[in-house]
């Protein structure tokens, strides 16, 4: 599956807003001193405590598929009842010397079958015996293939599920706090900071923002 967290796949909704409608109470707030100002999106994406820890979860939650995956992919030549057993073997977060030795064993069957496949694939003409073992071992090889296939459609859902949840999250989170920092301020309109040509340091809510995300004063970027 492959699967690689990367921040700006993670939290591509929130860098795709370069514009932020803030509340009607600051919309409507007379006494607005700063009717527009912006936000480092980039800035906060890299800052806001909870989204790297959300984004270390994610990461974990991939390695873990992805091992699903390649403990599958290393039994594709053992019969059901092997595989099964190698898969179960594999999970075990702390397998005993005797269970170790049995799980080198399976892969060492996996080897000599692998090496037998491809003996047998290179050799013409076959024996009937040879032509016989040699369709049980690719009936094993394509049977494995496609358990492979189905579990990586599943897998590949459940982590595109968990991507959208954990970007739904950050996303409301940073969403909220810019338009809470802008209804302090009297702020009608919050753009990203890459979509500014001039402005000037007293129009940039970053630090407010970080702030209201993290519950105290982030260290000014340098």
């Amino acid at each position: 599956m492959g699967v690689r967290v990367a921040k700006a796949t993670l939290l591509l909704a929130v860098l795709a807003a370069a514009t932020i409608g803030v509340s009607a109470g600051a919309q409507n707030n007379a006494s607005a001193k700063i009717p527009i100002a912006f936000v480092d999106l980039d800035r906060v994406l890299d800052e806001y405590q909870q989204a790297n820890v959300l984004r270390k979860d994610l990461q974990t939650y991939s390695e873990n598929l992805q091992k699903q995956l390649d403990n599958l992919r290393a039994a594709r030549l053992l019969d059901d009842k092997d595989r099964q057993e190698m898969e179960a073997l594999l999970k075990l977060p702390s397998p005993t010397d005797e269970q170790k030795k049995r799980i080198q064993a399976l892969a060492d069957i996996e080897a000599q079958r692998e090496a037998e496949m491809a003996t047998l694939s290179a050799k013409e003409p076959k024996t009937d015996a040879e032509k016989a073992r040699h369709t049980q071992l690719l009936n094993l090889l394509n049977a494995q293939n496609r358990r492979a296939q189905e579990l990586n459609r599943q897998l590949t859902a459940e982590m595109d599920q968990k991507i959208k949840e954990t970007d739904d999250k950050v996303r409301k989170a940073i969403l909220d706090a810019v338009n809470a920092v802008a209804d302090e301020k009297g702020i009608d309109i919050v753009i990203d900071k890459k979509a500014v040509l001039r402005g000037g340091q007293d129009r940039d809510i970053t630090d407010a923002v970080l702030k209201k995300l993290n519950g105290s004063t982030p260290t000014p970027s340098q």
